[in-house]
């Protein structure tokens, strides 16, 4: 926000991230000057705000108490702030993997205007996402349903080759006693969780392994320490050795991926609609009624 003190800022990021460093990322700065702003807060109004414990940071009462009295003027300057300031830059997002749709579209707006600025963000699983933040956003890339009265357009393609990768020679033995190693943008969305209990009934490790480094997770896999669950249209972009590595279809499990658009540059592309429609995505303008999946989806409305 332009208009409202930083420290509020960085105080509503750590109370919602829970953690210094979470909080640093999505305000795109390091976490050494985000403690030190929060410790200046702390002084000035002469209270606790934060402790810390195993799982992070939380609110102490006074820090709840803060919280409640600022996040609902935070949230009305921050809509303010948007029907005001004129959008120059798509804002968009990605729940779950970062399928190759995603740069196929960027890569598309791009191409029709070079100088257009796209501000392209990663949306952390495990907590709502709720409609005064997806406000923000105008393209969303999600492997979970919302109520899309919030976009013009919404497509949705089924992915049905999810794989098993393994180190190359593994027996399913082995395989099986092995822990998942996933990035957590992936292993702690609803859809992972589901399929991850579906393969513990086919006597999979309940162990997870959360880690956001690509090379680290394929290295774990390569040595045999690991396996993963990944999706056929991600492995094809990845330089996997086939020698090194084999995948194996789960026949049981699939995705579906959904866009979420009000980018009048993609949305009245014939063009791209049509090279989406190959891909097997399918819609059209979107449907404000919610289903009853969408309605237990962790990305709400309210």
């Amino acid at each position: 926000m332009d208009f409202m003190s930083k420290r509020v800022n960085y105080f509503i990021a750590v109370a919602q991230e829970g953690s210094i460093a979470k909080a640093a990322e999505r305000l795109c700065i390091t976490p050494s000057p985000l403690s030190k702003r929060i410790k200046e807060l702390e002084d000035g109004l002469n209270i606790i705000l934060f402790e810390r414990n195993c799982h992070g940071l939380t609110l102490t009462q006074e820090g709840e108490n803060l919280y409640r009295n600022v996040i609902t003027h935070y949230e009305e300057l921050n809509r303010i702030n948007g029907s005001y300031k004129d959008k120059k830059c798509i804002q968009a997002g990605v729940y779950g993997p970062n399928p190759a749709h995603v740069n196929m579209i960027v890569e598309y707006l791009l191409m029709k205007k070079p100088t257009q600025a796209i501000n392209l963000v990663r949306l952390t699983p495990g907590e709502n996402i709720c409609s005064h933040e997806l406000s923000r956003l105008d393209l969303l890339f999600s492997i979970e349903p919302i109520s899309p009265s919030l976009f013009l357009r919404h497509l949705c393609s089924e992915e049905q080759q999810l794989l098993l990768l393994h180190k190359a020679n593994q027996t399913s033995e082995q395989c099986r006693a092995l822990p998942w190693v996933q990035s957590p943008y992936f292993s702690e969305t609803v859809a992972f969780k589901n399929h991850h209990n579906h393969l513990l009934q086919l006597g999979f490790s309940q162990e997870v392994m959360n880690i956001d480094n690509l090379q680290l997770r394929t290295s774990l896999i390569r040595r045999g320490k690991a396996i993963t669950l990944t999706l056929g249209s991600i492995l094809s972009a990845i330089n996997i050795d086939e020698y090194e590595y084999n995948s194996i279809n789960i026949p049981e499990l699939s995705l579906t991926h959904h866009i979420y658009s009000n980018v009048a540059a993609l949305n009245n592309s014939q063009q791209t609609m049509s090279s989406l429609m190959d891909m097997g995505f399918n819609g059209g303008t979107a449907d404000t009624s919610a289903t009853p999946e969408q309605e237990q989806s962790p990305i709400c409305d309210i």
